[in-house]
């Protein structure tokens, strides 16, 4: 609270500069509270306890190389071949509260650990990098952790032990398991898998919902964010103190568990929650979590696990069933919607089992999540995805310098407005690669150049690859949020790898009309 830092994340990252300053340090706590003595200033104890947080290269992984064999076949032009080695080249740093086996990959800058869901696109590009035994050893990290702490938490520090970020890792594996073809490694990884599914599977993140419209309709069951804290986040303590000021303790609590559960989600903070997080019902995420359901049955299959494989298409199957019914929005095909919790019952047919009556979510603005489950297959045939490509281009959501957020300005959030973040992109773009058809790829190579465009033209003026971008000004950074703009960056480079490896380098396809508008 003494407001040293403008980032209470980087106090709460230092270290100790030993354990002899560790030992005087719990001293001279011990002497102010027993003797009522004058605590130091704050920058004194510093001085005398503590070292900046890391950031000294220990180790280079063994597969990387500064030139991969066969790097980019399909990017020859020299700028764009320097600029994706840059992107390459980002070097794995260690230095960690929590203990892993491996060394990992960092996004950059303030976030000096590894974080979960970054890591997917991380992944993506070292396997375009020819770096899959770097790609296996994060992953195994993650895995690690899951397996110590029952589920992957949101990064590896102490203080992210009572949150998770969106479910990713079964496609990590997935997408290694199909570059290597290791049964023995899926193997290890399935039951690490099983235990991960049964934590968003179960109460609190997972609730049975029934459709208000519906009256005495079907019971579903369908998941949420639910950050299992009261307390302030260690690594925004004064934030949130202050969005607490005034409030009950109860409340304050309630107050605590929303900001938690909204960087639980990855999207910290939009007007998408209004700190009610833990009441939505996102599309977004229970499309993440049929896209495992879908990986663990293939999984199971691989290894020869028949019964659980019917298990996971059955779970699938339900899941889908709900997501249609009951998120999808009627009369625009291609768009999907969060649910709301309205309120809450018991029923003599189901025990003490609560189940929560779910409105679809009434809210102002259009959101990037509202065409997620494109990414899961969701969309009923290619039209239905074209068809929500073209809604989001009406919401002015599809710009020059990528995909926006949401058209909610002004928020001051940084999942919000012209924010144009890389995993999204990623995910709109394969969506429609994949299920929308000859149209629909024709559309996502475009909407790839024009990401690649944004993000050479800011490494050009700025030297650096920034955390998210302005998709209204290409080659300018996003802004807003807790925190400035941070370059590095783990997922952007990721995401970058992955477009150039899979539609090349064609900038002149930015000239051409933009095939999901329609002419008059």
């Amino acid at each position: 609270m003494s407001g040293c830092f403008d980032d209470d994340k980087h106090f709460v990252d230092l270290p100790i500069a030993s354990q002899a300053s560790y030992l005087a340090l719990s001293t001279l706590v011990g002497a102010i509270k027993d003797d009522g003595i004058t605590i130091p200033p704050i920058s004194e104890l510093l001085e005398l306890f503590a070292k900046e947080p890391s950031g000294q290269i220990l180790h280079l992984p063994q597969d990387y190389s500064t030139v991969p064999h066969d790097f980019l076949p399909n990017v020859m032009e020299t700028g764009a071949r320097d600029w994706a080695l840059f992107a390459e080249c980002k070097e794995a740093k260690l230095g960690t509260l929590l203990p892993m086996r491996h060394y990992f990959f960092v996004p950059g800058q303030r976030f000096r650990e590894l974080y979960y869901w970054d890591t997917y696109w991380v992944v993506r590009g070292l396997l375009v990098s020819g770096m899959l035994h770097s790609a296996k050893v994060v992953v195994t990290n993650l895995i690690d952790l899951l397996a110590t702490h029952g589920f992957v938490p949101n990064g590896s520090r102490i203080y992210y032990l009572n949150r998770s970020q969106p479910p990713l890792l079964s496609h990590m594996v997935s997408a290694i398991f199909e570059a290597e073809r290791d049964r023995a490694w899926l193997h290890a990884a399935f039951p690490a898998l099983e235990r991960e599914y049964r934590y968003w599977t179960s109460a609190p993140k997972q609730l049975r919902v029934r459709a208000a419209w519906q009256g005495q309709g079907a019971v579903h069951q369908l998941a949420r964010y639910y950050a299992d804290t009261e307390e302030p986040r260690p690594e925004g303590y004064r934030k949130d103190v202050q969005a607490a000021a005034g409030l009950s303790d109860t409340d304050a609590k309630q107050r605590y568990r929303e900001i938690a559960s909204t960087a639980e989600s990855g999207w910290d903070f939009s007007s998408r929650w209004g700190l009610k997080t833990t009441h939505v019902i996102p599309a977004d995420l229970n499309s993440f979590l049929l896209m495992m359901e879908k990986n663990m049955q293939l999984f199971a299959q691989e290894l020869g696990q028949t019964d659980k494989a019917d298990q996971y298409a059955a779970a699938a199957s339900r899941r889908r069933a709900a997501i249609a019914q009951l998120m999808a929005v009627q009369d625009r095909p291609g768009v999907w919607t969060d649910l709301v919790v309205v309120s809450a019952c018991r029923e003599s047919c189901t025990g003490n089992t609560n189940v929560y009556v779910v409105r679809q979510r009434q809210r102002a603005g259009s959101y990037a999540s509202d065409y997620l489950p494109i990414w899961a297959g969701l969309a009923e045939c290619p039209e239905d995805v074209l068809a929500g490509l073209g809604t989001m281009h009406s919401a002015s959501l599809v710009h020059d310098g990528g995909i926006a957020t949401s058209d909610m300005k002004g928020t001051g959030n940084q999942w919000d407005g012209s924010n144009a973040w890389p995993p999204l992109q990623a995910m709109l773009i394969e969506g429609l690669h994949q299920h929308g058809g000859t149209q629909g790829q024709h559309c996502a190579k475009h909407l790839a150049q024009s990401w690649l465009s944004s993000n050479h033209l800011g490494w050009l003026k700025y030297g650096k690859m920034f955390e998210k971008m302005d998709a209204e000004r290409p080659g300018e950074p996003g802004g807003q949020g807790e925190y400035e703009v941070q370059t590095g960056f783990g997922w952007s480079n990721g995401v970058v790898l992955q477009f150039l490896h899979q539609y090349g380098w064609q900038p002149e396809l930015l000239q051409e009309r933009k095939p999901w508008v329609q002419e008059d």
